[in-house]
């Protein structure tokens, strides 16, 4: 329904599709059938507008779609109009609801998402600035309340090179958000106040590879994966659950270029 699909997310309760169509600018949402295939388009939602960068803002550009854990809510990020919008699914016919839209500063290109494991507070990367923005959800509503907003690149790193943010996860403990930087070349650790939401500075961890453009983290939280596409490779950190901080297991898988890692769960039959 739009041109350049660039992030695919599933509804939890495994009832939906959300597509992001990064050149069309728009959303869309399909229903998935019993045998896995796809319904023709439930819902299409195109945003409009622009912001202040004329190489990378000119219209929209839907970059992400995050949904709730209860599949409620969708969370939208748009890099071409500086927002994050939150809409409501309808969960029997698969339509959506603008419930609200949270603005970024200007020029920072909102890019991924990450939820909270609490469901209280959230978590934009943008990929423009560099920068992480905290969010607290409206649990009777789903809209966003800004919290604050901080660096994702070093103070030393130097201000003539180029470095774009692009991936964003919440460990499983809620204690940590990581996210990558594609230039710096590294996962910046940010620890969580299980209060207030509000982030302190763990370290930064370097990826072994350049443009760290996707990582994954495992369900216990012991581990994480990082897809550097410019070394054709992706790359083992052992993570302390204590502290959140990384170190390189010495473990690498070479592939062409990667750019998304995601977890396949396989049923297994004794014979």
């Amino acid at each position: 329904e739009g041109a350049g699909p660039c992030h695919v997310s599933v509804d939890p309760k495994g009832k939906y599709v959300y597509i992001s169509n990064y050149g069309g600018g728009n959303l869309a949402v399909y229903p998935i059938q019993k045998n896995g295939g796809l319904g023709p388009a439930t819902d299409v939602v195109q945003h409009t507008g622009s912001s202040v960068d004329p190489g990378r803002q000119k219209q929209a550009y839907m970059h992400s779609i995050i949904p709730s854990a209860n599949g409620q809510y969708i969370y939208a990020s748009d890099l071409g109009v500086d927002k994050v919008f939150a809409y409501k699914v309808n969960r029997n016919n698969g339509t959506l609801s603008e419930v609200a839209y949270a603005s970024s500063t200007p020029g920072s290109g909102p890019r991924h998402f990450a939820i909270h494991p609490n469901n209280r507070f959230a978590f934009s990367v943008e990929e423009l600035s560099s920068t992480i923005a905290s969010f607290e959800i409206n649990p009777k509503t789903g809209a966003l309340s800004p919290l604050e907003r901080v660096p994702m690149l070093s103070p030393d790193f130097p201000s003539d090179k180029d470095s774009w943010a692009a991936d964003i996860h919440v460990s499983p403990d809620g204690k940590f958000v990581y996210a990558s930087n594609r230039g710096q070349d590294d996962l910046v650790i940010y620890g969580i106040h299980p209060e207030t939401g509000k982030l302190s500075l763990v370290g930064y961890e370097p990826t072994r590879g350049g443009h760290p453009r996707n990582f994954y983290m495992d369900e216990q939280g012991d581990f994480i994966l990082v897809a550097n596409r410019d070394n054709d490779h992706f790359v083992m950190f052992d993570r302390d659950k204590q502290s959140g901080t990384l170190s390189f297991s010495g473990k690498e898988v070479q592939v062409p270029a990667p750019v998304c890692l995601k977890m396949l769960r396989l049923k297994s039959s004794r014979f």
